[in-house]
């Protein structure tokens, strides 16, 4: 359990007093949060005040504040170690649309690897168990250094304790990642200058790298 259920009834009351439409909400959380040495949750919401709503509006949102955690971001906080957002739609009635939820989960590498492809290889191989949802990854690097992978997807949270408990690891598509970071690499270590980027589009798990999107930053001192 990430958030206790007081803390989510908490969330819940304060849309009620307020007769709070609620649009969308965006549940960012942090595994790696260095200032205050402990996980967080971070609660994004889109709102409308004073609007009248259905008896049973807010224990709608309440309920499916409960059903989300333990179907999704539980088992992402189990099993990925990194950062992660989560970004879903409520109807009029308060449930949350969960046919296809848009999440962004975020890699962080520290510095000062020795091997930063085995331990790439490593860290991959939870993410790769979800390439058939994923649509899009980013790496992004600065001072020649690789410094984080993104990848964004699209699922239904009913399906990913199934994923991560009766999957594995589609080596080929691992080892296609493999080679995409190795020439991902070589192009922020030749590029030392600039915070680089390289986004790709995924299809099946699948990268091309010549159609890759790239983005560099420099900063001037005035």
């Amino acid at each position: 359990m990430l958030l206790a259920e007081e803390k989510i009834e908490d969330v819940v009351k304060d849309f009620r007093k307020k007769k709070l439409n609620v649009g969308y909400m965006k549940f960012k959380v942090n595994m790696m949060d260095h200032q205050h040495q402990s996980p967080n949750l971070v609660l994004h919401s889109d709102t409308t005040e004073g609007v009248q709503q259905q008896a049973d509006y807010y224990d709608n949102i309440s309920d499916n504040l409960m059903a989300l955690q333990h179907q999704l971001l539980k088992p992402l906080y189990d099993h990925l170690q990194g950062l992660y957002e989560v970004e879903i739609a409520v109807d009029d009635e308060g449930h949350f649309l969960m046919d296809s939820v848009s999440i962004k989960l975020q890699l962080l590498l520290p510095q000062g690897i020795d091997n930063m492809k085995a331990h790439l290889y490593t860290r991959l191989q939870p993410y790769c168990l979800l390439y058939k949802y994923i649509h899009k990854m980013e790496f992004k690097g600065t001072r020649g250094q690789l410094r984080n992978v993104l990848f964004h997807a699209e699922l239904n949270p009913k399906e990913i304790n199934k994923i991560f408990k009766q999957s594995q690891v589609n080596y080929n598509i691992l080892n296609h990642w493999m080679t995409i970071v190795h020439k991902v690499c070589r192009d922020i270590y030749t590029d030392n200058e600039h915070s680089y980027s390289n986004g790709f589009r995924v299809v099946a798990g699948k990268m091309h790298y010549h159609n890759r999107t790239i983005r560099r930053m420099k900063k001037f001192t005035l």
